[in-house]
């Protein structure tokens, strides 16, 4: 595969995920925790905390993570969407279902997370039941995710190469965290290395490369909006809009 190609397509991927951590802190936690009358005291790449804020609040992150998925599965049902915005589609749909599968295993596993505090708040007796049930979803949601990335054949190379810069731009963001940030990094990771694994073997899978029109093309453009996207990502939820009174 033409390496020149990779820098357009990790540059996509990365910007996918840039919009998918804002849709979940920002588009989600943030944006409820307002509309529940809470205040913000902490927004990060990481970290939301809300005070005052409800059970919505802390559902809004993933459930704003799966209609963002879905209309990104909607969208590359259109035969005209140029190849470059249909592997960010891609990798944004992937990113989105990957974040809301790990949102509910780590409810499931650690009893912490987005799940974990509404389901302390229903009534299922026992307890374990209910986190039985989000792990169960959770796999079946991370398989899912994984096997309709699988149909979209994009190369092994490029699968790694997003894996591990994906990775690399997460960790490095909280590597700004105005806190405590071995704690940010090492959450950072869970985020983005554990989170997308899924990649990484999936990218180790024999796929014959298609031609490069086909999955993408050399855009500076995308690279252009990219670069604006971690910078300005970095520089915003990476060292934190909001640290006033969060632990």
């Amino acid at each position: 595969m033409n390496k020149r190609y990779l820098v357009t397509y990790i540059a996509i991927a990365m910007l996918a995920y840039v919009s998918v951590c804002v849709t979940h802190e920002v588009l989600g936690h943030s944006v409820m925790c307002l509309a529940e009358h809470g205040d913000i005291t902490m927004l990060t790449s990481v970290y939301f905390h809300c005070k005052n804020g409800g059970i919505l609040t802390d559902l809004a992150g993933p459930m704003a993570n799966l209609v963002m998925g879905l209309i990104c599965l909607s969208a590359l049902r259109m035969t005209s969407v140029p190849a470059n915005t249909r592997l960010f589609l891609i990798f944004a749909a992937t990113f989105h279902f990957l974040w809301l599968a790990g949102c509910l295993l780590v409810s499931a596993i650690a009893n912490q997370s987005d799940f974990a505090y509404p389901l302390q708040a229903l009534p299922i007796v026992p307890i374990w039941l209910g986190r039985l049930g989000l792990g169960i979803l959770g796999v079946v949601i991370y398989i899912f995710t994984i096997r309709r990335l699988g149909q979209s054949a994009l190369p092994g190379p490029l699968l790694r190469s997003a894996y591990f810069a994906t990775g690399l731009l997460s960790c490095g963001a909280a590597l700004f965290f105005a806190g405590n940030v071995p704690h940010a990094v090492r959450d950072a990771a869970l985020e983005s290395f554990v989170m997308s694994a899924g990649l990484l073997v999936l990218g180790r899978q024999k796929h014959q490369d298609p031609a490069p029109a086909n999955f993408g093309q050399v855009s500076p453009g995308w690279e252009l909006a990219s670069a604006i996207g971690i910078i300005g990502f970095v520089a915003t939820l990476g060292k934190g809009l909001v640290v006033a009174g969060g632990g």
